[in-house]
């Protein structure tokens, strides 16, 4: 279903300097592999515990910005101190 907006957010990752992080299932591979119209290999971390992953990079001073693929999304912009844990 968001497979057209995965390649876009994989360009918009790669236009800016910065890594996708995406969980482990097949659809979001394939979604990644059809969007990926980059002409070198992109920065796509396969996530199996996003809520370990998020800890291990705020331990290591990461910067990360959270976005969510949903039907009739409401946009909501504001600052997360502790990404981990936000609601």
């Amino acid at each position: 279903m968001h497979g057209a907006n995965l390649g876009t957010l994989l360009r918009t990752c790669d236009a800016v300097g910065a890594c996708l992080a995406v969980p482990r299932f097949r659809w979001i591979d394939e979604a990644v592999a059809r969007g990926n119209r980059l002409r070198r290999p992109s920065c796509v971390h396969r996530i199996g515990d996003p809520t370990g992953w998020l800890r291990t990079q705020k331990d290591n001073d990461a910067h990360i910005v959270g976005v969510e693929l949903a039907d009739e999304a409401i946009l909501v912009l504001h600052h997360v101190e502790n990404p981990a844990y936000a609601g």
